[in-house]
């Protein structure tokens, strides 16, 4: 404490030396703008006079910039910026300390009130006049006196309202920067000198001895030390007062580090006790299931051998059994006198060529247990892929090759020649582009500048120009060129940003990894707020990558109980890399058949949550994975036991994303069975945590449909070959005017298109970081999911070739196969219809009828998915042949002979009376002959899911 107490003056004595060593330097520094604002001159600046004078400040361009600054923003008030620079300098000399944080916000309140009084001295012809060479007027505040002052305060309490408010508001922030003590003191003094001065006059006036004053004058200065020396006493006490605070303080604080360092050493080692134990348990539970293993293999080599056999038996040979128990431990062969093979155990038995009347033999015989699959091998706890899998990223070269400043004054000369005056306000550089801000001349057009494009694509020389009229949200044209040299943005850069880190682990549920904006930001989106994504572009511009991208972001911070994809290939090269991802739901699809299959197991997985979240009381998946529950411990050692919940219901569930890479193909072989799925998933999904991330290289509207685009917010457009594709995926033009190669634009939930360059990751990157996933995890496959998908049979093209090569070995005559009639009412055949195919429409017709108990045009187009001129035949012909009544006005056709009755009779059998009379009521007879509700043909339908008996 007293060492605190000695060293307190000498850090008082620095601390003055310091400051008085601020105060000398604040001199030069408050000379500086005040000769800069002494030798200001507007016309020396470039911008505002063409040709510029030569510049006579006194600092140079600095100085006639800061000066033009000051006085646009706040206009004769920046002549107060080197006064208080001068006053601070004085009082630091005087040894003064100064508080920033207090005196700061004064010296602003100062500034402000001044600079708003100043405004209303613009009229005046003096003031006018100083204006007028400063080329400000009317406005002596600038910028902030204008808008506070004319536009605001003015019009509201009138100049005079407004000048009592801010001269009450310049002395209330006098007292504040001052401070109301110091104020007082300097008054004190001043009176107190005014009072000696007095004193010493009336002393001389009335004559006094001088020994008397001379006595006064010596105990006035002997009060003043006294009260300088208990002064300094009470600094000096307080200052001791405080260095104890802080030495206890950093005492407490060391305390406090030295127990928490203490608190994490215990929890390391509890925690590799706990993983020693657990090793330990491992190794031992292993070594149980090896004995046992070995238990079982004797137990079969003793009980399992058979006698080699030439002939074949009924049954297996009484002398097996005694010759094996006999000599239970040797594993050899018995030999015999024949010239058998040696003794083999019967699970090798398929494995090598044996004869006929062995394999009966061993039928006959009781069939031994064969062994159960060996269990998937246990790795241990799942491990997030380490960054380290991944490139180091290349250092950066030393710029994009291309001046900006000189880009933007040949930007603004260009357009200066189409007659458009504009200046630049900012520029944003970016990897690949760089975009320059241009705020226009009053009365400009903003058309006019988007309708230059071309013009100015040529006149820059550059590959492409994209133009953002009006930049959404500012008062300027943002065109973006691209740069002389772009670079690339790599993988690991995100990986490692500040965003990722910060967003991905926690705040974001499905972290999307894009790349960056325009401005060299980090872009990384939450697919859950999208919630689902459209990527598409022309071929080879960075599709693919970018969901390589997105799919190894998710891999790098995720868990398989996390987050699960299924993933579709039609193409079957581009995900063949995923295939042992323990994210997997089922294998990587590659069939048409299977893709709907997935998407209505999709669709049944949603409908499932949906309802489990009802039963919880949770709206998503966020509350549900989330929500409290109560716990109650175990007496007997078993764990915690969930108290109050349905034991069916699961603790929590992951996300699916599900990724098509290429949904063209897709929609083109089923859209009627892809479009609605999709469209119900898309509607309905995303509460559930079912997410899709669709992807095209042919961006139609007959695949990106607007069923399909209605709700998905979230898109990707890379580069496209016309404005029509543009519109087609962003509903705004600008994709085609992209440069390529990662080159996008991405629409946010919210509309904003946003300019951005794709992250590369290579193949190899890839490889490593599926790689490390596999050697620390098994597939996790959903086994009945997977059972239905095999049993899907999907397309053979070897067989679709050899199908067409027995065809045109021996084709059918053309000929043979009479075409179809016209109507009675005129209506011809469609070109191409023969007869079997009327005949097969025709009963697909009456199926209809059977079904639905009503006959129309339009409810046949609807059903049966064709067009007005074959219904209309369709019903002409079911009038012909007396199914259905003629029509009746607007009425309904009425239904005259038994659907059930005409089928029956076009496949050759006849109906039972009974279930005539069913048909005729309405009430379809069981297929099975029995009890039971009627039950469609599944093999009927070829998307239709398999059945487990199948």
């Amino acid at each position: 404490m007293q060492s605190a107490a000695d060293n307190a003056p000498a850090k008082g004595n620095e601390s003055s030396l310091r400051r008085r060593l601020i105060g000398f330097f604040m001199f030069p520094v408050a000379l500086f703008p005040a000769l800069a604002l002494l030798s200001y001159d507007w016309r020396d600046i470039p911008e505002l006079r063409i040709p510029p004078n030569t510049t006579a400040n006194f600092i140079g361009a600095a100085g006639n910039w800061f000066a033009y600054i000051g006085y646009q923003t706040i206009g004769l008030a920046i002549w107060s910026v080197p006064v208080i620079c001068f006053f601070v300098g004085i009082a630091l000399v005087m040894g003064r300390s100064i508080h920033p944080g207090r005196r700061a916000l004064g010296v602003l309140l100062f500034v402000f009130s001044s600079t708003c009084l100043l405004q209303l001295t613009g009229h005046v012809a003096s003031v006018a006049g100083l204006l007028h060479t400063l080329n400000i007027a009317p406005n002596a505040g600038g910028a902030v006196g204008y808008l506070v002052m004319t536009r605001g305060l003015a019009r509201l309490l009138s100049p005079f309202g407004s000048g009592v408010l801010m001269a009450t508001l310049m002395i209330f922030s006098v007292l504040w920067a001052i401070g109301f003590h110091n104020i007082v003191s300097g008054l004190a003094r001043l009176t107190a000198w005014a009072a000696d001065r007095g004193g010493e006059e009336d002393a001389e006036d009335d004559d006094l001895d001088a020994p008397d004053r001379a006595a006064a004058i010596e105990a006035a200065a002997h009060a003043r030390e006294e009260a300088r020396a208990l002064k300094l006493a009470e600094k000096q006490r307080i200052a001791e007062e405080k260095a104890a605070a802080r030495a206890a303080k950093e005492a407490a604080r060391e305390a406090a580090k030295e127990e928490l360092r203490r608190q994490r050493e215990e929890q390391r080692l509890r925690k590799e006790e706990e993983k020693r134990l657990r090793e330990a348990e491992r190794l031992r539970q292993r070594e149980e299931q090896q004995a046992d293993l070995a238990v079982s293999r004797q137990d079969e080599t003793s009980t399992d051998w058979l006698p080699p056999r030439e002939e074949p038996a009924p049954a297996a040979p009484p002398p097996a059994a005694p010759i094996i128990q006999d000599r239970p431990s040797d594993p050899t062969p018995v030999p015999r006198p024949t010239p058998a093979p040696v003794v083999r155990p019967v699970r090798t038995v398929a494995q090598t060529p044996v004869q006929q009347p062995l394999a009966t033999a061993a039928q006959a015989a009781p069939a031994p247990a064969l062994p159960d699959e060996p269990e998937a091998e246990d790795k241990g706890p799942y491990m997030l892929p380490p960054v380290t899998l991944l490139n180091e990223v290349p250092p950066r070269g030393a710029g994009s090759g291309e001046d900006p400043a000189t880009m933007a004054a040949n930007l603004v000369d260009t357009l200066r020649v189409f007659g458009i005056n504009a200046q630049l306000a900012y520029t944003v550089a970016g990897p690949v582009v760089t975009q320059y801000a241009l705020t226009l001349e009053r009365g400009t057009r903003v058309g006019a500048v988007a309708n230059l494009s071309r013009d100015l694509q040529m006149e820059l020389r550059a590959t492409s120009i994209r133009i953002e009229a009006p930049i959404p949200g500012k008062n300027a044209v943002g065109i973006e060129i691209p740069n002389a040299q772009p670079m690339s943005v790599h993988f690991r850069e995100i990986i490692d940003g500040e965003l990722w880190r910060r967003n991905a682990p926690g705040k974001f549920q499905v972290p999307l990894l894009l790349g960056k904006d325009a401005a060299g930001n980090d872009l990384v989106a939450d697919l859950a707020k999208l919630p689902h994504m459209l990527v598409a572009g022309a071929t080879g511009q960075g599709k693919s990558v970018c969901l390589n991208s997105i799919i190894n972001g998710l891999l790098m911070c995720r868990t398989p109980e996390q987050l699960k994809f299924i993933m579709v290939d039609p193409k079957r090269v581009e995900f063949t890399a995923y295939n042992k991802l323990p994210h997997l739901l089922v294998p990587i699809i590659n069939d048409t058949k299977k893709v709907v299959f997935a998407l209505r197991a999709a669709m049944v997985e949603m409908d499932h949550r949906l309802k489990m979240f009802a039963r919880a009381g949770c709206r998503n998946i966020v509350d549900f994975n989330n929500r409290k529950t109560v716990t109650q411990p175990d007496m007997f050692g078993g764990g915690d036991e969930v108290v109050g919940e349905d034991p069916d219901m699961p603790r929590t569930v992951p996300y699916i994303v599900i990724v098509i890479d290429e949904v063209a193909d897709i929609m083109q072989a089923a859209q009627k069975e892809v479009e609605p799925v999709i469209a119900r998933l898309t509607a309905l999904a995303r509460a559930v945590g079912i997410h899709l991330i669709l992807a095209t290289q042919r961006p139609d509207t007959k695949v990106i449909t607007g069923t399909i685009k209605s709700n998905i917010p979230g898109r990707i457009a890379f580069k496209t070959s016309s404005s029509i594709d543009s519109r087609t995926i962003l509903d705004a033009q600008g994709s085609e005017t992209l440069i390529g190669k990662g080159d996008m634009l991405f629409k946010m939930a919210d509309g904003r298109l946003l300019r951005a360059q794709g992250s590369f990751i290579s193949d190899e990157e890839i490889n490593r970081i599926v790689d490390f996933i596999g050697e620390h995890s098994n597939v996790q496959f959903d086994e009945k999911l997977t059972r239905r998908l095999e049993k899907i049979k999907e397309a053979d093209p070897a067989a679709a070739l050899e199908d067409e090569d027995e065809g045109e070995e021996a084709p059918a005559p053309p000929a043979a196969e009479p075409m179809a009639a016209p109507t009675a009412n005129g209506i011809p055949a469609p070109a191409g219809m023969t007869q079997s195919k009327e005949d097969a429409i025709y009963r697909r017709a009456l199926e209809v009828i059977r079904d639905t108990k009503r006959a129309s045009i339009s409810h046949f187009q609807r059903r049966m998915g064709i067009g007005y001129n074959h219904a209309a035949r369709i019903v002409d012909l079911l009038e012909e042949r007396g199914v259905i009544s003629a029509t009746r006005g607007a009425g309904p056709r009425e239904i005259i002979q038994d659907p059930e009755a005409l089928l029956a009779q076009m496949d050759g059998a006849e109906v039972p009376s009974a279930d005539v009379q069913q048909a005729a009521e309405g009430t379809p007879a069981p297929l099975d002959g029995g009890a039971g509700e009627t039950a469609p043909d599944a093999s009927d339908d070829p998307f239709a899911f398999p059945s487990e008996e199948a």
